[in-house]
């Protein structure tokens, strides 16, 4: 009974130093080169060209966006919202807000934009939406939504399509890729 009861612990210490074995090889890869990413968003605010608003204008925000239209600004983004305050704060018109009324700057406007479009936004996050430099397992920047997406006009114009190129100079003979 004594030699059945040695078998058993046998097999269960053998089996526990298994496991112990195999998550003490992986821990070290868990981590291997994936650490936290080195990513530098491009700084925004400075290529403004009418920033800061409190450069020219003085005294507390109306609401009244440019009724003049003094910037030439045309809001074609979303269908039934025509107000600057649905994107920008009230309290302060040179930074922009979140929904639960958190205030960012312009350099943080991917995350207003993530608010209603999550797929492009998760694109963006991996390097697919967007144009983005750097290695795969190094630094890597990448550009705000702004920096190619007007904020009040996002949609890109429609553009032509160059023809295909005719031939290439040093394409190789058929057949002798």
């Amino acid at each position: 009974m004594s030699q059945h009861k040695n078998l058993q612990t046998d097999e269960v210490g053998l089996c526990l130093k298994f496991w112990v074995v195999l998550v003490l090889s992986i821990l070290p890869m868990a981590n291997h080169g994936y650490a936290e990413e080195q990513i530098t968003i491009i700084e925004r605010e400075s290529q403004m060209g009418f920033w800061p608003c409190s450069s020219c204008h003085t005294g507390n925000f109306k609401g009244l966006g440019d009724p003049n239209n003094q910037h030439q600004l045309t809001f074609k983004h979303m269908e039934n919202v025509n107000e600057c305050l649905f994107c920008h704060s009230f309290k302060n018109p040179e930074r922009l807000h979140l929904e639960d009324g958190t205030t960012i700057t312009f350099n943080e406007s991917y995350r207003l934009c993530t608010l209603c479009h999550g797929e492009i936004y998760r694109e963006w996050k991996v390097g697919i939406h967007g144009l983005q430099t750097g290695y795969w397992k190094g630094p890597k920047t990448r550009r705000n939504c702004t920096q190619c997406h007007n904020a009040h006009a996002p949609k890109f114009p429609p553009m032509e399509a160059l023809p295909n190129p005719v031939d290439y100079p040093n394409k190789p003979a058929e057949g002798k890729h």
